[in-house]
């Protein structure tokens, strides 16, 4: 079965102590030490804004991503339920905006996240441009 990914974007406001905000995000980040048994992976971060110049950021008002994994959906509904989860809720709502301040969605992933991504890519793109040599050695001999 694919796994499910948790994708979270929050709002922290901007007057928020730092100190605050740190014991928040130390929070969430402790949630996949303090549920093992159901979190495959977990990271929290702050959304990139400036990654180049002339990058166009996306990100509205949100300021940081969670991402976690779960092997199912019994795992994600004892996390959602979970103590340690819902503590970890208690700390960040204060800190959040007012106007949309959390967006999250599950995906059901469409890729084992557990083995490396780039043979799939390598091998996606390679018949493409295979693809296209045939098509063009079968076009210039037409």
């Amino acid at each position: 079965m694919p796994d499910i990914q948790h994708v979270v974007v929050i709002a922290i406001r901007s007057d928020v102590p730092d100190a605050q905000r740190e014991t928040a995000l130390k929070a969430l980040r402790a949630l996949r030490t303090q549920l093992p048994h159901v979190i495959k992976s977990l990271r929290v971060e702050p959304i990139a804004s400036n990654l180049y110049p002339g990058f166009d950021d996306r990100s509205g008002h949100y300021t940081h991503m969670l991402v976690s994994t779960f092997a199912n959906a019994q795992d994600l509904s004892t996390y959602n339920s979970s103590p340690e989860h819902l503590n970890a809720l208690a700390l960040v709502r204060p800190i959040l905006a007012k106007e949309d301040p959390i967006v999250a969605a599950d995906i059901v992933a469409s890729h084992n996240f557990d083995k490396p991504w780039w043979p799939t890519l390598a091998g996606v793109f390679g018949g493409i441009v295979v693809g296209s040599i045939i098509t063009a050695a079968l076009i210039k001999t037409a």
